[in-house]
């Protein structure tokens, strides 16, 4: 599968996510419901920045509960002397984080800086997620984004990768949380990464209750652009 049959799906401006060409309807709908139940759940429970250890772990538990099961997960606390965090940066860390940890380290197969890239082209190139992107930078809290890519191989296992970035840092603008430069002294950032294989029939047993609590409402802003290499 090449990079350039892969499409970016915007959820919000907070959670965002890449799909092969080739995946089924079905298959998206369990990473989506499943991821936006969880993240409903871990908020409902936990604040993302305040308590996010146990925010990032309950989200895990959620999410094999709705099916997909975590190969491992990781948590860090980000270090650095410069006067800026650049998001996208992260993101891209939290991507080959995951990667590792699907690989047992060998390898890291995703590489993160060239598909935060990819996204960042997407949406700039997206009348559609420029305005979403501004739209909800003024609505909701712009201190965390997440990256979910999912793949899946020939024999039908289906792995999504996840990426997130949670941070109390003060943007220098009010723009694209993708470009944003954050003022990092004084300030408290996670990134962290996961890799989750989906349990298909433990999902369907579940499906029907996963989609009736998060409601239509959680999927209004749904915007799918595709990827470019």
């Amino acid at each position: 599968m090449s990079d350039t049959d892969q499409k970016l799906v915007i959820l919000d401006s907070k959670n965002l996510f890449i799909f092969p060409d080739s995946m089924t309807l079905d298959t998206m709908d369990a990473a989506l419901d499943s991821h936006t139940f969880a993240v409903q759940a871990a908020n409902a429970q936990y604040h993302p920045m305040k308590q996010t250890q146990q925010w990032l772990e309950y989200y895990i538990e959620i999410m094999q509960k709705c099916g997909w099961v975590p190969y491992n997960f990781e948590l860090t606390q980000e270090t650095s002397s410069a006067h800026h965090l650049d998001m996208s940066n992260l993101l891209a860390k939290g991507l080959m984080t995951a990667a590792g940890l699907f690989t047992g380290g060998a390898s890291t197969a995703v590489a993160g800086a060239a598909v935060v890239e990819q996204i960042k082209n997407a949406v700039t190139n997206s009348k559609e997620a420029i305005e979403l992107f501004d739209r909800q930078a003024h609505e909701v809290d712009t201190g965390c984004l997440r990256l979910a890519k999912c793949d899946q191989s020939d024999n039908g296992q289906v792995v999504m990768l996840v990426s997130a970035v949670q941070t109390d840092a003060i943007p220098d603008t009010q723009s694209n949380i993708l470009f944003f430069k954050w003022k990092a002294s004084g300030a408290t950032t996670y990134t962290s990464g996961a890799a989750l294989y989906l349990h298909r029939s433990l999902y369907e047993s579940n499906k029907d209750v996963i989609r009736q609590r998060i409601g239509a409402e959680a999927r209004d802003s749904l915007l799918s652009i595709p990827l470019k290499g």
